[in-house]
């Protein structure tokens, strides 16, 4: 698998092949195309060197945003982690909130029920008299 845009050899070759071209010309007394050739040559040679340039900063900023989104994603999984873990705490004082609340609950039920079975013992007593 070749990288995108032009590999070193086939960029070697091209510009070898330019390079032959421009000769040509000069050797044919063409040298208006020889000079428009060899514009062309600079003109490649800054275009690739632009590629690799833009090539080489969109590896960086994409290894850069991959780096970054990793460390968020860990954050947000430790974010997630310390969440669960309070939420498993809040689900635990609130049973043992409720089974408190449940024992107050039997407890004055069950001190109700002794307060009227002790009035209707005195209601009982007071009939009798």
């Amino acid at each position: 698998v070749r990288p995108i845009g032009l590999d070193r050899i086939r960029e070697h070759h091209v510009f070898e092949t330019f390079d032959e071209l421009i000769k040509e010309m000069k050797q044919n007394d063409i040298p208006e195309r020889a000079v428009l050739l060899k514009r062309m040559k600079t003109e490649l040679l800054s275009n690739v060197s632009t590629w690799k340039l833009l090539s080489n900063q969109s590896s960086q900023y994409g290894v850069t945003k991959t780096n970054q989104h990793q460390t968020e994603i860990q954050d947000l999984k430790d974010e997630l982690n310390e969440l669960e873990e309070k939420k498993k705490l809040l689900i635990k004082q609130r049973n043992k909130l409720n089974n408190e609340y449940d024992q107050m609950m039997i407890k004055s039920r069950n001190d109700i029920n002794d307060m009227i079975t002790q009035n209707q013992k005195e209601i009982q007593k007071y009939e009798q008299i």
